[in-house]
């Protein structure tokens, strides 16, 4: 998938859940973007179609702020919403969770979840410079 086609799937609001909610989505390109290898853009897009899931199904979240940025050294995403949030050390990630860890280390990078009740969930994956 192309980063333009990458970017116009991720920049817009997503619409109707079961119950009928919207989550909107604020989502920016910071840096100077360049290519990425294959399989970590398409990682990256899939990781971020299953935070984005999380957040409405799981979080009833209503916004997600979402950043991809390009640094010298490496590529970050990161994703932030407003949702109900959760305890990331528990043992009940669910698959979700599991999918993402393994989907990162698949493409070599690394990732932090930021998480407590009542107070949404960030989540930051960096893909190093030879990664990215």
């Amino acid at each position: 998938m192309g980063r333009q086609q990458s970017q116009r799937s991720a920049g817009g609001v997503i619409h109707e859940d079961d119950a009928g909610t919207s989550l909107k989505l604020d989502f920016a390109v910071l840096g100077a973007p360049r290519s990425l290898p294959p399989d970590s853009e398409e990682n990256l897009f899939r990781i971020g179609q299953e935070i984005l899931t999380n957040a409405l199904r799981h979080a009833r979240a209503k916004l997600v702020v979402a950043k991809l940025i390009f640094l010298p050294g490496e590529v970050c995403l990161d994703l932030t919403d407003d949702g109900r949030g959760f305890d990331p050390s528990s043992k009940n990630d669910g698959y979700g969770l599991l999918g993402i860890r393994e989907r990162v280390e698949r493409i070599g990078g690394r990732l932090v979840v930021q998480s407590s009740a009542a107070k949404g969930t960030a989540v930051r994956i960096t893909l190093p410079s030879q990664k990215a």
